[in-house]
């Protein structure tokens, strides 16, 4: 059976979705959080899921940058520490087809005190929408504090 969480951060109103998370309930007491399921209360520790890597993806929404106009993005600034390699993937929306591209931004060699990476993307992706997505590889740990995109306005309207 396929379980899911949904949670929502009333601060800034992301949403954030869990899978396989067999727990009917979580809470939070003194720091630490639990899992109830119907067999008993869990402590969620540990950077693995049962020796497993835990696959993280943080995705936005469509995106216009405010105008339904043709644009492409050249660069994107990632603010973010990480333990590994991440994957940036982008998702151009031109005449009713998503088009993606993958890049790999590498994991610093020395501390990672959370550094801006810029990634260049390629010319040839075109849309009026974007989406962007953060993946991690292998279950490497990420904290992004935040990202920018360069759109790119074509001459061309939809």
């Amino acid at each position: 059976m396929r379980c899911a969480v949904w949670v929502l951060n009333t601060d800034s109103l992301g949403v954030s979705q869990y899978i396989n998370y067999p727990f009917n309930s979580m809470v939070e007491h003194k720091g630490k959080y639990y899992g109830v399921a119907q067999r008993g209360l869990y402590e969620l520790t540990g950077d693995n899921d049962n020796g497993r890597d835990i696959s993280a993806t943080l995705r936005t929404g469509d995106m216009d940058f405010g105008t339904r106009q043709h644009k492409n993005l050249v660069r994107a600034y990632l603010y973010l520490t990480s333990t590994d390699d991440i994957i940036l993937k982008t998702t151009a929306t031109h005449r009713g087809s998503r088009n993606e591209a993958f890049y790999r931004v590498s994991a610093r060699a020395v501390a990672d005190d959370g550094q801006t990476r810029r990634v260049r993307l390629g010319k040839g992706l075109r849309g009026t929408t974007w989406t962007l997505e953060i993946t991690n590889v292998d279950g490497g740990d990420f904290d992004l504090r935040y990202a920018e995109v360069l759109p790119v306005l074509l001459d061309r309207r939809v």
